[in-house]
């Protein structure tokens, strides 16, 4: 009897195991279903069918978003710190995954005539949706950085192993582009840069940067005028110039000064 009952108890657990991994499948799947039909499917309806209409679109939500926030404030009868510094993580990780849905719908969708050339990356001057790709990515990394969070800076050899996998990425793209001889236009980064290094570059140089939180924004305010001005002064005719030496500065001149204005 006492086998049985074991038996019997046992059966009932796996049972009720099942069910719930049953259920939790189910709620996976609709959770997934209606984050795409809220998140990607509208963002991608923007930049097809839906692009003439993204700026009404746009303040619509805008409106929505901030009268929703107005009446969660109203109806909440407390507030504590704990709770905005959970919002704020929220905020920023919301955004850092809408950024990266935004940058792969862009990526995918700009070889396709339905996506509107005026957010296609811009040739010489000018500012397009796909040219705020890599500066929202810096923007991303600088939100959660060590000078963010007031962590003391790290060695350059800590700095270099904490951005091995984009250089890593940053020499497959190069390997692969180059072996399946893939259209790439050099007048965006170069011959051999690309946007991964950009990202570990910047990483690097701002992490070994021994600066207190509150100075960094003098910093970059510096280093964005000294390179304005250098600009000003003939480093833009340089840049834009189809002309390219032998030595790697040369080859890759985009990329490697477009570090100081990523930096900044």
């Amino acid at each position: 009897m006492g086998d049985d009952s074991w038996a019997i108890e046992t059966s009932l657990k796996k049972s009720d195991n099942a069910t719930v991994v049953s259920k939790n499948s189910w709620v996976y799947m609709a959770t997934m279903t209606v984050d795409f039909l809220c998140i990607i499917l509208p963002i991608l309806l923007f930049f097809t069918v839906l692009a003439k209409w993204t700026l009404i679109c746009a303040i619509l939500m805008v409106l929505v978003l901030l009268f929703s926030i107005i009446a969660k404030r109203f109806t909440s009868s407390h507030y504590s710190l704990g709770e905005g510094t959970n919002f704020l993580r929220t905020n920023i990780s919301s955004y850092r995954v809408s950024m990266m849905i935004v940058t792969c719908l862009c990526i995918l969708a700009v070889d396709f005539r339905i996506f509107p050339r005026r957010y296609a990356k811009t040739e010489t001057y000018g500012t397009s949706l796909m040219d705020l790709g890599v500066g929202s990515f810096v923007l991303a990394n600088a939100l959660v950085s060590h000078q963010a969070r007031n962590i003391p800076s790290m060695k350059w050899k800590t700095a270099l192993k904490s951005t091995s996998p984009l250089i890593f990425l940053g020499f497959c793209r190069l390997v692969f582009t180059a072996g399946v001889d893939y259209q790439v236009h050099v007048g965006e980064y170069g011959v051999h840069w690309n946007f991964f290094f950009t990202l570990a570059a910047v990483s690097i140089l701002t992490s070994i940067v021994n600066l207190p939180p509150q100075y960094c924004g003098i910093l970059g305010s510096i280093i964005l005028i000294g390179y304005q001005s250098c600009l000003m002064n003939g480093l833009n005719m340089y840049l834009l110039s189809d002309k390219r030496g032998l030595d790697l500065i040369s080859q890759n001149k985009e990329g490697i000064f477009s570090i100081f204005a990523k930096m900044g």
